[in-house]
């Protein structure tokens, strides 16, 4: 026989069993899912109370108040959550509650009653972020507890406390931040009038040697600098004046002679033999008709020419005085060079002056750099002073702001964003898992039912199968015989009584399942129903009525 053969085989005997035995599964289930839901009803009931607050850090005055407080704002995730449910917040939610309506419930005869409220306020207290970075945290804390009241006491409390807490804290670390700060701000105002007056001091003693001041000795030693190349130009001027002077005067002779001077008698004489030549020569051509060609008028042309060659080389005057005198050129000369030469001499004079006033300024100026160096220092130190005083003005002013703001503006915000309202439903136990629980362990003790009955039976319904048991030869076999009473009954049975049996088991879970859903997830109607079963029903049906009423209309 094929796997699958045997497989649909052993599913047909599997149902055969079950149908045999269905109710010792029904029964089993039922005792079961009933004993499960009615366990259900009567288990403690606990309740869940949550609340969210968040805490918003304003990082700069965080900052701020770190440089003058002892603490900071910023509180890491467990410095945070012991302080929300550390000894000292659990003492306090607890002597908070003793003044609350829930006094009695936390009331303490001895240390060690103390000691387990504690223990168990701790373990029952669970801190979690939803939300966490370093400007916003959002922190919910949770508490179960069998009281609802109880449970959102505790987890309310304990945020209005640390919420408190916090703010008394805020508010004293700003007050350490100001006096530090006003005392920082006092120091630096000190230090800088008395850095000015070292400054104003250091200038009346070093004027001359201080930068960008009138009369400092860097100008003064500049124009000394101009002042000698133009006295060294003067004098380089006037040197090659009186060198020049000098060169003329070596050249001019110191006197000259002074000539008298008169009409030169030969030549006077010379003019008349030309004169008398010349009538000669007119008389010869004009009286006379001489041509050009005759001996005597070619000899007196001669004579003409050679007469006007001596008048041409014979001086118009001649010297008739002679007289030495001195020379007027070499007088002024001289007049002039004597002026170069004071004039070079008062350039050296002054040019020596200026050069020893410049060895002086030198001389002075040996602590030029060092004074200089010294007064930028302190100027630096001023600038500097300034700086610190504005800033921790500026801090100072920050945190008094702060402290004069609203408590929410602070530096941190505190906002309990999501108190804990009244609870309604409880959390455990937990209606969907005890309807699961039922369904499940009723299918398994129905299971485990029909299995113990099934290998404790030793009956036999079919007629092979007894014979292979027992070792029979089998010819066949009939069905069972009963009579016509015995039909009726077996009818009546199949009919009425296993419908109404299993519509009774049926009720009454649905009753437990319904009263359980009540009990978990509207307990004011549960408490209704408990109070006064009558007159909830009576409500309950009148209302049904209205709305199929209102419905059909």
């Amino acid at each position: 026989m094929s796997q699958e053969g045997n497989q649909a085989k052993a599913v047909i005997e599997t149902w055969d069993i079950l149908v045999r035995h269905r109710w010792r599964f029904v029964l089993s289930g039922f005792l079961v899912a009933g004993v499960v839901l009615g366990a259900g009803l009567l288990l403690p009931r606990k309740y869940k109370a949550q609340a969210i607050f968040e805490r918003r850090t304003d990082i700069v005055l965080s900052e701020i108040v770190q440089r003058g407080a002892a603490q900071s704002f910023e509180n890491t995730s467990s410095s945070v959550i012991e302080e929300i449910v550390g000894l000292p917040a659990i003492d306090e939610l607890i002597e908070s509650l003793q003044k609350s309506e829930l006094a009695a419930a936390v009331s303490m005869r001895n240390p060690s009653d103390l000691h387990a409220r504690r223990s168990e306020f701790r373990k029952k207290v669970l801190v979690n972020y939803d939300i966490t970075t370093k400007q916003r945290d959002r922190v919910r804390v949770t508490f179960i507890d069998e009281s609802p009241r109880m449970a959102r006491a505790v987890v309310n409390t304990l945020i209005e406390n640390y919420i408190s807490r916090t703010r008394e804290q805020i508010d004293q670390q700003l007050g350490q931040a100001a006096t530090f700060f006003q005392t920082e701000v006092d120091q630096n105002r000190g230090l800088i009038e008395t850095l000015e007056n070292e400054k104003l001091t250091f200038e009346i003693e070093h004027a001359e040697l201080l930068p960008n001041s009138p009369g400092s000795i860097q100008d003064v030693l500049t124009d000394a600098h101009m002042q000698l190349i133009t006295m060294e130009q003067g004098r380089d001027a006037a040197r090659m004046r009186v060198e020049s002077l000098q060169k003329l005067v070596d050249e001019t002779p110191q006197t000259v002679p002074r000539i008298s001077k008169a009409p030169n008698p030969e030549l006077a004489r010379l003019r008349a033999v030309r004169q008398e030549l010349r009538d000669q020569f007119e008389e010869y051509t004009g009286v006379f008709k001489m041509t050009g060609q005759h001996p005597d008028l070619l000899a007196l042309r001669e004579q003409l020419v050679q007469i006007d060659r001596e008048i041409a080389a014979t001086d118009t005057e001649v010297i008739t005085h002679t007289q030495i005198d001195r020379n007027p050129k070499r007088e002024a000369l001289d007049l002039q060079l004597s002026q170069a030469a004071i004039d070079l001499r008062a350039y050296e004079k002054q040019a020596k002056s200026v050069q020893k006033q410049i060895e002086q300024l030198n001389a002075r100026s040996a602590n030029l750099f060092p004074i200089r160096s010294d007064y930028q220092k302190l100027g630096r130190r001023i600038e500097q002073a300034h700086r610190q005083l504005a800033f921790w003005e500026d801090n100072l002013r920050r945190v008094q702001m702060a402290r004069a703001a609203e408590a929410g503006q602070r530096g941190i915000t505190l906002s309990f964003i999501k108190p804990c309202e009244t609870i309604q439903k409880p959390t455990s136990p937990d209606l969907t898992q005890v309807f699961m629980a039922a369904v499940l362990m009723g299918i398994v003790a129905g299971g485990v039912s029909v299995f113990v009955a099934y290998r404790a039976d030793d009956t036999f319904d079919d007629g092979e199968r007894m014979a292979s048991q027992l070792k029979l030869s089998f010819f066949g076999s009939v069905s069972e015989v009963i009579s016509r009473r015995q039909m009726r009954v077996r009818k009546l049975r199949r009919l009425v009584l296993s419908p109404i049996k299993i519509a009774s088991m049926a009720v009454l879970l649905t009753g437990m399942a319904a009263l359980l859903y009540l009990d978990l997830e509207r307990p004011d109607l549960f408490r209704e129903l408990t109070d006064n079963p009558s007159e909830f029903v009576t409500d309950r049906f009148a209302t049904t009525t209205k709305l199929s009423v209102d419905g059909l209309e």
